[in-house]
């Protein structure tokens, strides 16, 4: 089952928005669930706030509604996605729910992120459709319906233990400014990590906003495989799914938290596509859906990379080399 609301709708959220003040919150995010929820925000906070509404990416698709919590309770908003239609283009996207809101004197039924209010096509004020998916229906399963295969069906990643093996282990030192962070030791970086260029990213939006180069550092015994990978997403007719570059080799921890083991993307083994669509934690876009990576997920396995869409905790933006798994 699921509620669906139509009428007018606003834009809210991001370091420009000064109709919410410098300090202020958001009612479906703190910080027991930040890290899950970390694609849709700033890597850093703005200058002069404290408030995660002001932290908010404005590029990023995110909602707020006003959630009658008794028929979707708070948990079960933070872990799915909602479908907002432009009725007049047709347009479809899927966002995730970040904030209680608008007013009711507003006379708005949602307030839409800047970039998702773009994306469909809207100003302020226009008419959207808002469908909410209840408990056990539509979008609330923690992966997508493409993704409700077996695993074992799937190439696996490397454990830990067998990418230092495969990939050269290294002393590192955690970040003493940036939480989560390392700083990997010589010699391995120069020893393993080579720069390539994949024409296919060139252009795409990148963190910050910035369009991306093509060119980024990866493993070595990635290279090529990484290559090839984005080359036959072309020549499949593929390309047009490829819509924001997540980033290769982040020296850090997994879920940038100390405590646990080092991410795979520390190496330069693994990428992140999609992001603002495919959040850890949350069901992947479903095939045929904007940001969607269904359709190149077989691609990519044939090239030897598994996708964190089959993971028991959904990753649907990341895919990993793993030419053992």
């Amino acid at each position: 089952m699921k509620t669906m609301l139509q009428g007018k709708v606003s834009t809210f959220g991001g370091p420009e928005d000064t109709g919410v003040k410098p300090d202020e919150g958001l009612a479906l995010v703190d910080a027991a669930n930040f890290d899950a929820m970390k694609d849709y925000f700033l890597s850093q906070q703005p200058t002069g706030t404290t408030g995660l509404a002001r932290r908010l990416n404005p590029e990023t698709p995110y909602i707020a509604c006003r959630w009658e919590y008794a028929t979707t309770p708070k948990k079960h908003l933070t872990k799915i996605l909602v479908d907002v239609k432009n009725p007049q283009n047709g347009k479809s996207v899927q966002a995730k729910p970040v904030d209680w809101g608008p007013a009711a004197w507003t006379d708005r039924i949602a307030d839409l992120s800047p970039g998702l209010a773009r994306q469909l096509g809207v100003k302020t004020d226009d008419v959207c459709v808002v469908e909410i998916p209840h408990p056990g229906t539509g979008l609330s399963t923690s992966r997508a319906p493409d993704a409700q295969l077996a695993a074992a069906r799937h190439r696996a990643v490397l454990t830990e233990g067998k990418i230092k093996a495969v990939f050269g282990a290294f002393d590192h030192r955690d970040s003493a400014t940036q939480p989560g962070a390392i700083r990997i030791l010589p010699p391995w970086p120069k020893e393993n990590l080579v720069e390539i260029m994949v024409p296919q990213l060139k252009g795409l939006p990148h963190y910050g906003n910035a369009a991306f180069s093509g060119k980024f550092a990866c493993h070595k015994k990635a290279a090529q495989s990484l290559v090839d990978a984005f080359a036959a997403i072309e020549q499949q007719g593929l390309k047009d799914k490829l819509l924001f570059w997540g980033g290769c080799h982040v020296p850090r921890h997994k879920s940038w938290d100390p405590k646990r083991g080092l991410s795979s993307h520390s190496w330069g083994i693994a990428i992140d596509l999609n992001v603002q669509w495919n959040g850890y934690n949350t069901p992947p876009a479903a095939k045929g859906r904007q940001g969607s990576v269904v359709e190149i997920v077989p691609l990519f396995e044939s090239f030897g990379f598994a996708w964190g869409g089959y993971f028991s905790t959904c990753d649907g933006m990341h895919f990993e080399y793993a030419p053992e798994g």
